[in-house]
């Protein structure tokens, strides 16, 4: 039966008794932060692997930097533990000190070989060798066994091979890991440039020319489901190249396109490359769209197929708040270094232009829920924002009111259609986007003329509300003159406006044949932005 295992050494690790410590928690493999790691975690940690005492602790990710969650509880183990699962710890959710940065490692002794003393042998056990004296001697640590000297390796462990009497994690580029015997073989060069471990040396990872690598064999053409692409067949050449049935090839798209198909004998851009506008008609990229076209903007487009980016609540699509998806949710990142190097990085990746310097953006409301990213730094050349460096996903000590919010300059992709779609409004010969509360609108971003989901039409804009002064009667409508407020009828009262006061559904100047109210309340609002807002107070009897 087999037992998965919870601990291991990673990274880059001259020898198998040293690495990067990697614990298994929650499904996934995670580094472990130094700043309460010390000799005690160690010792149990070489004692768990079988790989005897510890020598010493390694700090600040001597073994390289580790990927994905860092575990930031802090431990307390007393070195007698026998798996640091065992050990004391305080919890803890986020420290300031714990990056991939600080991943610790562990230098270990070796496990203890029983000695061979005073007796005679006809040869040395294995991880022995005999020396000039005829005296058994260890090998080295990274020997698995070793001949003449304790560092000529004649075996090795894995995942080392042997190569030349030593043993190494790779082999040469013309070599593949033979893995019954763990030793270095050359690859079958007839038909491999370079292969994978195993127990053949013709599973090729590369071929020559022309051949291309298919299933892991090296065929001669890709056709008729598959198409060569930097000596691979694959079945989607991807973006800014198209598919050549002529020999079964990928082939670059012209350069004005970002994304193009093969029609009639030759590439049709599909997608063109801002500014250019895309001619559906013609299937060519042209600077405007012609007589009697319009050219509409993509919402949020992206080249992947699963998009991860996308900038929400703003009032067009050149801006908004930042969201990436992550993990199955889509959340905010924080804005914390956050500068134009930033914002140019994720403009560029949405192919919606730079970042737009004097635009003023404190009308786009923050996020909620989740925040995936903080601490963002970008150089500004990188492709994507996730090539820039920043904190492990999730952890931030951020509130929503530092969510990041930009603007760019576009005008982004665009294709002519003969009229603008919802959403849009005719602006020349261009299509501009309308406020989001609306589904239509026409002669400007907030004249609506229909509403989107979950707003009303009150006057010329869609609003969640209708709001003091108003009823709702599948539009919103202003109520009756004598009316502060009103409900289902323009006439039936529920407020009035000073000095009138309110009688059943009417407002009047005189309260007959009743009291007449005081025109001080005993409750107001205080201080509020509007009036239905505000500090609460109470007037007494006696005041």
């Amino acid at each position: 039966m087999a037992q998965k295992r919870h601990l291991r050494l990673a990274g880059n690790r001259p020898t198998h008794l040293e690495g990067r410590v990697e614990v298994y928690r929650s499904g996934a493999w995670v580094t472990v932060c130094d700043q309460t790691f010390d000799f005690r975690e160690a010792t149990v940690v070489c004692r768990e692997l079988g790989l005897g005492a510890a020598v010493k602790a390694v700090k600040r990710a001597a073994y390289g930097r580790g990927y994905g969650r860092v575990w930031m509880d802090i431990l307390n183990c007393t070195g007698r533990e026998s798996s640091i699962h065992d050990c004391p710890l305080v919890k803890r959710s986020f420290s300031s000190l714990c990056y991939h940065g600080n991943d610790v490692g562990v230098v270990c002794a070796g496990p203890m070989i029983k000695q061979i003393t005073n007796q005679c042998v006809k040869q040395c056990n294995s991880g022995w060798f005999k020396n000039d004296m005829d005296i058994c001697e260890t090998c080295a640590s990274q020997c698995y066994e070793c001949m003449g000297t304790s560092t000529r390796c004649t075996k090795c462990m894995a995942p080392k091979f042997l190569k030349n009497n030593a043993c190494v994690d790779k082999c040469a580029a013309d070599e593949y890991g033979y893995i019954p015997a763990r030793e270095c073989r050359k690859c079958n060069t007839d038909i491999c440039v370079t292969c994978s471990d195993g127990s053949d040396n013709s599973n090729c990872t590369s071929c020559k020319e022309p051949k291309a690598l298919m299933n892991g064999k090296c065929a001669d053409n890709c056709g008729p489901k598959m198409f060569k692409k930097n000596g691979r067949c694959v079945e989607d050449c991807g973006i800014s190249l198209y598919k050549f049935p002529g020999n079964f090839s990928c082939l670059p798209c012209p350069k004005e396109c970002i994304a193009c198909d093969y029609k009639s004998g030759k590439p049709v851009c599909t997608i063109c490359n801002p500014p250019l506008v895309q001619d559906e008609a013609s299937g060519t990229c042209v600077v405007n769209c012609s007589a009697g076209k319009y050219a509409v903007p993509y919402i949020n487009f992206t080249l992947s197929t699963s998009p991860y980016l996308r900038l929400s609540s703003g009032v067009d699509y050149l801006e908004g708040l930042l969201e990436v998806y992550h993990d199955g949710i889509w959340g905010t990142v924080c804005d914390d270094g956050w500068d134009f190097a930033e914002t140019n990085v994720v403009c560029r990746e949405l192919h919606l232009g730079k970042a737009d310097t004097s635009a003023s953006l404190g009308h786009i409301p923050k996020g909620t829920g989740k925040m995936w990213l903080d601490d963002i730094f970008c150089v500004g050349n990188e492709k994507s924002l996730l090539d820039c460096r920043h904190r492990p996903w999730g952890q931030s000590n951020c509130r929503h009111s530092e969510d990041t919010v930009l603007r760019c300059t576009g005008p982004g992709v665009r294709t002519c259609k003969a009229k603008c779609p919802d959403g849009f409004f005719e602006k020349g010969n261009t299509c501009q986007q309308c406020n989001f509360t609306c589904r239509t609108c026409r002669d400007s971003v907030n004249k609506c003329l229909t509403c989107a989901p979950g707003f009303v039409k009150k006057n010329d804009t869609c609003v969640k509300t209708c709001g003091i002064g108003y009823y709702l009667d599948t539009v919103c409508k202003p109520c009756d003159s004598r009316c502060a407020d009103c409900e289902v009828r323009a006439d039936n009262c529920t407020s009035c406006a000073p000095p009138l006061f309110r009688k059943g559904k009417d407002c009047v100047e005189n309260c007959t044949g009743g009291f007449k109210p005081s025109s001080r309340p005993l409750v107001r609002l205080v201080n509020g932005n509007t009036p239905l807002e505000g500090r609460v107070e109470v007037r007494e009897f006696d005041s």
